[in-house]
């Protein structure tokens, strides 16, 4: 009989390296999905495109969007078709506020995720269940939201819409009655 010297799990390296392996493999099964789930809708995608972490030495590091080749002015790079959009019916939409319509979306996007696998969206909300705490401007430091607010439109609500539509102590006035 021949013996092998296997390795047990108990080395710390061997356990960071697998992680970094298993992360990586993840955030490439991922944006592979995204990629060949837009294409599938009619969507375009430019091969001069790679979908990879930011950091590439940190595998936990945010999925980000870089051109591995040089773009010419005017190219198109991406275009997602309006069947990846998750969106509420027109005539619901003419019926309500904006932030009825931001409640009521993002109840529509908390279903698909619960839905997993078998939501048409799912390439994207796999992707939306991956992130870590941090992703949105709205749990940003003061320093952060301020930074975001120099560079950003004037009048622009894309650093407090959360805060101001679902509270910054907790309460939600985004919360329907199926939800208590």
């Amino acid at each position: 009989a021949v013996t092998k010297n296997i390795m047990p799990l108990t080395k710390p390296w061997l356990k960071l390296l697998l992680a970094t392996t298993t992360a990586v493999a993840n955030a490439d099964r991922l944006s592979d999905g995204i990629v060949e789930w837009v294409r599938s809708k009619g969507g375009y995608f430019s091969e001069k495109l790679a979908i990879r972490g930011m950091d590439p030495n940190d595998p936990s590091s945010p999925l980000g969007v870089f051109a591995n080749a040089d773009l010419e002015k005017g190219e198109i790079i991406v275009e997602i078709p309006h069947s990846c959009y998750i969106t509420l019916p027109e005539e619901e939409r003419k019926s309500m506020s904006h932030n009825e319509q931001l409640c009521n979306l993002s109840h529509l996007l908390l279903e698909e995720m619960k839905l997993g696998s078998e939501s048409e969206f799912a390439p994207y909300t796999e992707y939306i269940m991956t992130q870590q705490r941090g992703q949105l401007p709205a749990t940003w430091s003061k320093a952060g939201k301020d930074a975001l607010r120099a560079v950003a439109f004037q009048g622009s609500d894309i650093v407090d819409w959360i805060t101001d539509r679902f509270g910054e102590n907790g309460e939600n006035h985004c919360v329907s009655d199926k939800d208590k």
